[in-house]
């Protein structure tokens, strides 16, 4: 139908630059480089999906013929999708002024807000730094005052001891009142000159405070020039930022100048871009139709029939195969099951008869054994009488000597008591006068350390409420101490949270700050973009019209292959058809088979042998003629195809190139080769080892 040679001369196409490839009006003259530019780029977005159907999409029993657009409506369609492009883009315009308003008064707020927080902190520091020094010189008086009071109960501790001592003294030499008197008249002397010297240490504490104030207010100078120093830093952040601020506006201004030019230069290439793209588009429907049309055609190679008969008779008989194998296993385990139940049978009575034998003997052992006993018993019981007597006439002339023999002893023993006694009696009679004599000599001592033990008490109980009254002194004072301590710490806790305070500030500031330096770089960065986009752009609108005018001369050219598919179509049917037929004729061989399984007669059974091999000879012969035959309508659609893909690649080989004064650009496919056409040169048994469960087979296509 189609001759098997090249379709096009083998020309070498010029590699000149085309018609239309360089612009009179462009003043550089080296336009003529572009093209080598143009084959790097991407003609179409790579992460825009296709627009071409894929295999399956179309009905295969009825031909869809695609209407071309009219004129009037896509110039209307694309005109109201440019005026909502415009509208869209100047709907985002305005919100981005909106928020870029909205930013700056928030901003402004906050760098208020801020300034005064930082006002309100200085003043809190101030504030705080007075009260901790305050605060560190009340602790100092009360650690004088402290270690003042622990001093002193140390000396009252060694005042208690030395008048215990001496209450001791007293008490074992019975000293008399005076030498009490001279002893306390010693301890009030004492007493004054301890005062004298407390008195010297508040003078020195007093005069030590007055130097520690001067140093207080010598800190406070420090504390107001830093105060001051930090003021200026701050007025040097503001001004940084109105600068940043400025420099911000620039940089908008300029983005809204290069988004009003992108929005006119849009409107000019879109009306054109449009157009474009829906012939394109059109174009690649048709494409996509004739590739999918052969795939499927391609696809449905095999018989369907033939090879789900076989598989059920395989099937059948794995089944039958399985169940004569499951009745012989059932049968085998059933007899060993029944001669291990014998066996078990034979070893449980021989083991019974054994158990019985056992018993018998040990029944007859223990009956002679019960005889034997029973005489021994009658044996004994005779002469056991006599002796029972005898042994109790000998126990009770032993219990008679013993209780002789105890009456004695207790006579004896009461006699001995008795005399001990009167001696006793007689020795505590003595010592009793003795002591009553020598209890009326202490009691006398007695009154007499009476009377000193009253005036030591006295003495104490004086020295115990001076101790009381001194401890509840320094109780009161470790508590002072103990609250100062932990004012000191939350003063210490708050000046550190406002150092954190004005330190996050400043972070904050700065982050802000870079921040608007990120979004003026973001902003060069987005203009530079833009230059970029519109550049490419253009150079895709020059190669969009260069692949137009490619495509519309192909385009006539596609209609002769259209008729050419139409005829292809037709001649598939015919081989559907004789596929019918030898498939009918395979299922009468199938039941002549079994006809010839059920005869009994041998004559006939070789008859009718022979006319099933002589029949299944002439099947097989006409079915290689058709598989031949296939086999070069494969070899013509593939060559087909190929010619056809040539026209929208840029993969051709260099001894084959259709002829074209276009430059060619690189770009992706529309769909991978492998899902519109097989490759060429492919048999009949690669399309068979191809076959999967769910392609559709020549049941199916017809």
């Amino acid at each position: 139908m189609f001759a098997k040679g090249n379709r096009f001369p083998s020309a070498k196409a010029p590699e000149g630059p085309g018609p239309n490839a360089y612009d009179i009006k462009d003043p550089e003259y080296d336009a003529y480089k572009r093209g080598a530019f143009l084959e790097k780029q991407d003609r179409f977005n790579e992460g825009k999906p296709s627009d071409v159907p894929g295999p399956g999409s179309y009905a295969t029993d009825t031909m869809m013929t695609v209407p071309k657009p009219s004129g009037s409506r896509t110039g209307l369609d694309t005109h109201a999708i440019l005026q909502k492009k415009v509208d869209e883009l100047e709907r985002l315009l305005a919100d981005n002024k909106k928020a870029y308003r909205a930013d700056m008064d928030r901003l402004k707020q906050e760098l208020s807000a801020a300034q005064r927080a930082t006002s309100d902190q200085a003043e809190q520091i101030a504030k705080l730094k007075k009260q901790n020094d305050t605060y560190d010189a009340r602790l100092k008086e009360l650690r004088q005052v402290n270690l003042t009071d622990q001093s002193e109960i140390r000396e009252l501790r060694t005042k208690l001891r030395a008048s215990e001592h001496e209450r001791a003294q007293l008490a074992s030499k019975q000293g008399s009142a005076s030498d009490a008197k001279k002893a306390l008249q010693a301890l009030e002397l004492r007493r004054r000159t301890e005062n004298q010297e407390k008195d010297k240490r508040i003078a020195e504490l007093e005069k030590a405070l007055a130097s520690e104030r001067t140093r207080t207010e010598a800190l406070q100078s420090n504390l107001s020039e830093a105060i001051g120093s930090s003021d200026a830093q701050l007025e040097a952040a503001r001004a940084a930022q109105l600068a940043l601020e400025t420099e911000l506006e620039q940089a908008r201004a300029s983005a809204s100048s290069a988004s009003s030019t992108l929005a006119a230069l849009r409107t000019r290439t879109s009306d054109s871009e449009d157009a474009l793209v829906q012939q394109l588009e059109a174009h690649r429907t048709l494409l996509a139709r004739v590739a999918q049309e052969y795939g499927l055609l391609a696809a449905a190679s095999v018989p369907r029939a033939v090879h789900e008969q076989t598989r059920r008779e395989a099937a059948g008989l794995q089944l039958r195969v399985w169940r004569l194998e499951r009745k012989f296993a059932n049968a085998e385990g059933q007899v060993h099951e029944l001669a291990a139940l014998v066996r078990a049978t034979m070893e449980r009575d021989a083991f019974l008869e054994e158990r019985l034998r056992d018993a018998e003997e040990e029944l007859g052992y223990y009956s002679g054994e019960l005889a034997a006993l029973r005489m021994e018993q009658d044996a004994d019981t005779d002469g056991d009488g006599e002796g029972a007597a005898r042994l109790s006439a000998a126990i009770a002339r032993e219990l008679h000597a013993e209780e002789v023999e105890l009456r004695i002893a207790l006579d004896d023993d009461h006699a001995v008591w008795s005399h001990l006694d009167a001696l006793r009696t007689q020795h505590l009679h003595t010592h009793a006068s003795a002591l009553l004599t020598h209890l009326d000599s202490v009691r006398h001592d007695a009154e007499t350390q009476r009377t000193q033990a009253k005036a030591a008490e006295a003495q104490q109980a004086a020295l115990v409420r001076e101790l009381s009254a001194a401890r509840a002194e320094h109780d009161k004072a470790r508590a002072e101490l103990a609250n100062a301590a932990q004012a000191a710490v939350r003063a210490k806790a708050k000046e550190a949270e406002l150092v954190r305070d004005r330190d996050r500030e400043k972070e904050k500031a700065k982050a802000e700050r870079a921040g608007l330096e990120r979004e003026a770089r973001r902003e060069r960065d987005a203009r530079e973009r833009l230059a970029a986009a519109l550049q490419q752009s253009q150079a895709a609108e020059a190669a969009l019209t260069g692949e137009i005018d490619q495509l519309s001369p192909e385009l006539a050219d596609a209609e002769r292959y259209e008729a050419a598919y139409t005829a292809l179509v037709d001649e598939v049917d015919a081989l559907v058809r004789k596929n019918a037929l030898a498939e009918d004729e395979a299922v009468r061989l199938s039941r002549f088979n079994a006809e010839i399984l059920g005869h009994h007669n041998p004559a006939q059974r070789i008859l009718y042998v022979d006319r099933v091999r002589r029949e299944l000879a002439a099947a097989k012969q006409d079915f290689i003629m058709m598989e031949k035959d296939r086999d070069a309508l494969v070899v013509q659609n593939d060559e087909l195809a190929r010619e056809l893909q040539m026209y929208k690649s840029v993969a051709v080989p260099a001894d084959f190139r259709t002829r074209s004064t276009l430059t060619r650009v690189s770009r992706r496919p529309l769909a991978p080769h492998s899902s519109n056409a097989r490759s060429a040169g492919k048999t009949s048994a690669e399309a068979a080892e191809e076959y999967k469960e769910g392609d559709m087979t020549i049941d199916e296509l017809a």
